[in-house]
């Protein structure tokens, strides 16, 4: 289902820009169309220009928040108002404040930036500034580190912080007095010193953490209102003008939200607009989650119908025939609930879905994680068989499954048809639903094939002529036929000639991709056969051992299973559901109805 839509445009003072767009970020209700497709001639309006100086303004309050390690937090509840000057002289003053932090990196190896995230740790900030005690690091050859304590007018004390290979890295304490008289000396060991950086940044952060935060909220906020001003229509030198889609059960709330500064507002029915209405599914608790599969495929547009539902019914159909075990199905249903229990999961919402249906076609063929025998005394009370009620390694069942398949797939195809003639009346495109090969005529062709071939004595010349070689024609002149309808020039521009064997081939296709569509449906009946009988082998497998070792080889075996072929089987699923089902009526192509949903918070 598709949610009807309304078009509305919302006009306002120049002065109330801020609080427009904060309002409609926040509340989360209108798909904005670009200015640029709301402004016409009448209008005499323009595109309101871009700011990028809160981008910018964004960009260097990050930097220096990694520069100082603070964790930057949008405060939504205490939003305050900065000028431009305001928000310049707080980046200086706190870029000023760590400016002795930003020693220069690129002529440190990646050791040396260890050694000093070593030293960080320390916290020595508050003892470097002392008047009589000196501090130094640096780094030394391991060797010459041990002949320190030999040197007797070496007079200093040291701590290792890192050490490699060839190298240590030390932090040595001494008077000031002895500094001038110690550096002469370990330059001599070739000692290679390293300037102490301001250490203690935490002091920074700690400083300025509100003042980050704030700041950070106000940008934050500002910077998507400024990328919002593409949206916004100057009308004139006072007036501005935001329009888009509403869903129509929206419109009373959006006039109550609006209602303190807007100045005017015009609604439209979205088919009286000449602009793409964007798309906004609607489905129900079984058919919701599979709304992923349609918008993988293509979001259908405003005008069409929404094959979710349908899709839904023949995955989970298809899914079940196919990966058909109570056991496994159970399993899947218990995975998709543990995946979306905490937030929530379309495709966990999906395995419980698809785990349902298998659980179910598992119980009517007998199958419990491969053991066949378990559900028979079951199956003997409930529908009073001496077996199971559908044995899939039966010779006379296994044939009657593929020759179902197919007529399952025939079903499917001739739905597809049946869908694509009723889309294309209600867009009054009736040469497509009467010419096309998935209209009238292709669906007279397929459907004439299929029972000639099921009931050979129905196929006679009249029979023939009129619902086989008459569709043929006019698939063959469609598009001469459409041009006559349209009153244009029926003769091809590329000539009879060419047009007759372009068309001759493309009629071949059709009954090739008519055969392969059908016969493609035998997979369902493959996978039926194929599922039991890796169970077969799982069971065979663990029919070797005993005791403890069977049970376990059924347990592994088991999982084998539903992780490789319930993946193969949820692909070949979907494939059917796009390449079979959907190419024959669903166009798709429709636009996302977009919501700028940016958390911004604050007292807006």
């Amino acid at each position: 289902m598709i949610e009807k839509m309304k078009f509305i445009k919302i006009s306002t003072d120049i002065s109330n820009l801020n609080q427009l767009l904060k309002i409609t970020i926040k509340n989360e209700l209108i798909s904005l169309e670009p200015a640029s497709e709301l402004i016409s001639d009448s209008d005499a309006g323009s595109v309101y220009e871009f700011d990028p100086s809160y981008d910018e303004y964004l960009t260097t309050l990050e930097l220096i928040a990694t520069n100082i390690d603070a964790k930057l937090e949008i405060d939504e509840n205490n939003y305050k108002n900065y000028t431009k000057n305001e928000i310049k002289d707080i980046l200086n003053e706190i870029q000023l404040q760590i400016k002795d932090n930003n020693y220069s990196k690129q002529k440190l190896s990646q050791e040396d930036v260890v050694a000093i995230n070593n030293l960080k740790k320390l916290q020595l900030n508050n003892l470097l500034n002392t008047r009589y005690i000196y501090f130094g690091f640096g780094k030394i050859n391991n060797y010459l580190l041990n002949k320190i304590n030999l040197i007797e007018d070496l007079r200093l004390e040291y701590t290792l912080i890192h050490k490699n290979g060839n190298y240590s890295w030390i932090l040595y304490v001494a008077s000031k007095d002895d500094s001038y008289a110690n550096s002469k000396i370990l330059n001599n060991l070739f000692f290679e010193n390293i300037t102490i950086p301001n250490l203690d940044i935490q002091i920074i952060e700690e400083k300025y953490h509100n003042t980050l935060n704030e700041l950070y909220t106000f940008l934050k906020i500002n910077s998507q209102i400024s990328h919002l001003n593409n949206y916004v229509s100057l009308i004139d030198k006072k007036t501005i003008m935001i329009g888009g889609f509403i869903r129509e059960k929206d419109i009373s709330r959006i006039k109550e939200i609006y209602s303190d500064f807007v100045i005017d507002y015009e609604v439209k029915n979205a088919e009286d607009v000449n602009i793409q209405t964007p798309t906004k599914l609607k489905n129900g608790w079984f058919s919701k989650p599979f709304e992923l599969f349609v918008e993988m495929y293509s979001l259908p547009k405003y005008e069409d119908f929404d094959p979710t539902t349908i899709l839904a019914f023949f995955y989970c159909l298809q899914f079940g025939l196919m990966f058909a075990d109570l056991g496994q199905g159970l399993v899947l249903v218990f995975i998709g609930y543990i995946m979306g229990r905490k937030k929530y999961n379309r495709l966990a919402e999906i395995m419980i879905r698809v785990g349902i249906s298998s659980s179910i076609f598992g119980f009517l063929f007998g199958s419990v994680f491969g053991l066949e025998d378990l559900l028979t005394p079951i199956h003997r009370l409930i529908f009073k068989t001496e077996g199971n009620l559908i044995h899939i390694m039966d010779q006379s069942v296994t044939m009657k499954l593929l020759i179902y398949a197919i007529f399952l797939g025939i079903s499917i195809i001739t739905l597809a048809i049946s869908l694509n003639i009723y889309t294309n009346l209600k867009k009054k495109n009736y040469v497509e639903a009467f010419f096309g090969v998935n209209g009238f005529s292709g669906l007279s062709l397929y459907l004439y094939a299929l029972i000639c071939f099921v009931f050979k004595g129905l196929y006679n010349v009249y029979t023939l002529f009129i619902f086989a070689i008459i569709p043929l024609i006019l698939i063959f002149f469609k598009h001469p036929i459409e041009h006559l309808i349209h009153n244009e020039e029926i003769k091809p521009k590329e000539g009879w000639g060419s047009f007759i064997i372009q068309n001759f081939f493309e009629l071949f296709e059709v009954f090739l991709t008519f055969v392969s569509n059908t016969i493609s449906y035998l997979r369902i009946g493959g996978f039926i056969l194929s599922h039991t009988g890796m169970m077969l082998v799982v069971m065979s497998i663990s029919s070797m051992y005993q005791g403890a070792g069977s049970v376990v080889a059924i347990v592994v075996g088991n999982i084998f299973v539903i992780c490789l072929e319930g993946l193969i089987v949820g692909i070949q699923t979907l494939r059917l559901q796009y390449y079979e089902m959907f190419s024959r009526f669903y166009v798709g192509s429709g636009k996302e109805f977009k919501i700028y949903n940016q958390k911004i918070g604050g007292n807006l």
